[in-house]
């Protein structure tokens, strides 16, 4: 792409206009490509950052999403699904260079502290001396959930010696068995059928949840002060706005009770039979469009 060179012009606080989707992904990944660093790519909101992380995917897979749930939906429940999309980018910024799509709340999110987090962390080996509640108060630091049985991720589960635990990202779960207080093996194991599949010799266990640290951090630490690339400026200022504006309103009612009204899926319905009522009596909702549909 060295022949975008004549056409784009790299330079702090430039402001490009005009450029389609498609050209902005080609103009960010020949910066990526100049300055060997991280890029924030920063846009507005999920939805954006979805589209253009599908754009960048079709030229590279140097791309993270880094997403954080619109104000008032994060209030009444946070994705699961996002958070643990972060807890990965977090994870792959330590050892290389990536773009990272952000929207504006996970832009301004704060962070657990980016050293203490980084050394937050397990590995379990075989012949380690390791007490077995030691090993059950980091799962629950992590963010881990007791379960009679393990088998969903971010599960564990716990029978005499033995502690079952699914780790994130891994299509089985692993079965740590102890003598007394040693590690005496480590192996994956179906979930359905109990069955071992293989024995490892060791295994990382890291954290599922942003755990509290001491101070904060935010993802442009995390990049180690990544070139900003903000797209649609005036877009993103409204959204800040908004994001400030839902917060005072939430202050102002939070010692109140109150609901919040969802829709699923986002069919045509929703906008043309609850959106005109709601619109009319002033009340807020959330629509959770459903991604895959999201341009049919």
């Amino acid at each position: 792409m060295d022949f975008l060179d004549d056409f784009f012009v790299y330079k702090n606080n430039s402001v490009i206009c005009g450029l389609t989707s498609e050209l902005n992904v080609f103009y960010v990944l020949n910066l990526f490509k100049k300055q060997k660093k991280n890029i924030i790519f920063l846009v507005s909101s999920i939805y954006e950052a979805n589209n253009y992380y599908n754009l960048f995917q079709t030229y590279s897979d140097d791309v993270l999403l880094f997403l954080k749930d619109e104000f008032i939906s994060d209030v009444v429940a946070s994705s699961p699904e996002l958070k643990l999309t972060r807890l990965n980018t977090l994870d792959k910024l330590s050892s290389k260079n990536y773009i990272v799509i952000c929207n504006l709340m996970g832009y301004l999110m704060l962070l657990p502290n980016n050293k203490e987090f980084s050394q937050s962390k397990m590995l379990i080996k075989i012949g380690n001396n390791l007490p077995r509640k030691k090993l059950l108060d980091t799962l629950f630091e992590f963010g881990y959930n007791k379960d009679a049985l393990t088998t969903a991720s971010g599960d564990f589960s716990v029978r005499g010696m033995i502690v079952d635990i699914y780790l994130i990202n891994e299509k089985h779960p692993i079965r740590i068995e102890f003598d007394d207080d040693v590690v005496s093996s480590i192996r994956y194991f179906d979930e359905n059928t109990q069955m071992t599949i293989n024995s490892i010799d060791e295994i990382m266990l890291k954290p599922i949840v942003e755990i509290n640290t001491n101070k904060t951090s935010s993802i442009y630490d995390y990049t180690n002060k990544a070139t900003l690339v903000n797209v649609d400026l005036p877009q993103i200022n409204a959204s800040y706005k908004k994001i400030c504006e839902d917060i005072t309103a939430y202050k102002q009612h939070s010692d109140k009770p109150f609901c919040i009204i969802t829709f699923d899926d986002g069919y045509e319905d929703n906008y043309t039979y609850a959106y005109p009522i709601l619109k009319k009596i002033n009340i807020p909702f959330v629509i959770y469009v459903s991604a895959g549909l999201a341009n049919d």
